[in-house]
């Protein structure tokens, strides 16, 4: 297929196989414990319709070979060719739909209703260790009365 013959690490394509799959990876690291269940999703769904396909595949393509093996490997060829593609085009509508329904720290569900989900816990309670000065408050300054302030 022509999208797992292009591209280059210098350069990001949409056009390329292997760019499209590394967004998800890469995109699914910022928030990995939320995306994975998209992820996993349409795995299931592209392994699904590959699974549904099999017997048929094999069926034909086994009745072809006998007839002409020429047209059986065309046949798989094709068949091998189309599905990679639309494998790698799922996947980037996967990316695009990470982009918009995992946003600025949101979850958008559904359009218009985007949600606040923070961190885990743990997470925050194990940055605070690290880093306490960053989120210490400055200390009050003691409390002035207003007569204090005017001459």
């Amino acid at each position: 297929p022509e999208s797992y013959t292009v591209g280059e690490l210098s350069q990001f394509s949409w056009d390329s196989a292997w760019w499209s799959f590394n967004f998800v990876a890469n995109f699914a690291n910022i928030r990995y414990s939320a995306m994975i269940k998209d992820i996993q999703a349409v795995q299931a769904e592209i392994e699904g319709n590959f699974l549904a396909l099999q017997p048929a595949l094999e069926k034909t393509a086994v009745e072809l070979l006998k007839m002409d093996p020429e047209l059986a490997r065309r046949f798989l060829t094709d068949y091998s060719v189309s599905h990679a593609e639309l494998t790698v085009d799922r996947w980037r509508e996967l990316g695009k739909h990470l982009v918009t329904k995992y946003n600025d720290g949101y979850v958008q569900e559904s359009p218009g209703r985007a949600k606040e989900v923070g961190y885990p816990e743990s997470w925050l309670r194990s940055v605070l260790k690290e880093r306490p000065d960053q989120f210490r408050l400055p200390e009050k300054e003691p409390d002035v009365p207003e007569s204090k302030l005017v001459d």
